[in-house]
């Protein structure tokens, strides 16, 4: 995920890695994006209910379905 697709409200996945890895796989939702010039993060609020931070590379946007 690029810092510029960081928009609160964003269904994201945490990607398998060393740095946090025990929350690899798990899908949630944009807080709030911490984005300056040089640095960016996202809070996000895990399906669990936690809140953590991570850097957008760390993460991946996820597809939602469509009800029609």
């Amino acid at each position: 995920m690029e810092s510029s697709e960081a928009h609160k409200g964003t269904v994201v996945r945490v990607r398998d890695g060393d740095w946090k890895s025990q929350f690899a796989g798990m899908r949630g939702t944009i807080q709030k994006p911490w984005v300056s010039y040089a640095h960016a993060a996202v809070e996000i609020l895990l399906e669990d209910g936690r809140l953590e931070f991570f850097w957008p590379p760390n993460l991946e946007l996820v597809e939602r379905d469509i009800a029609v």
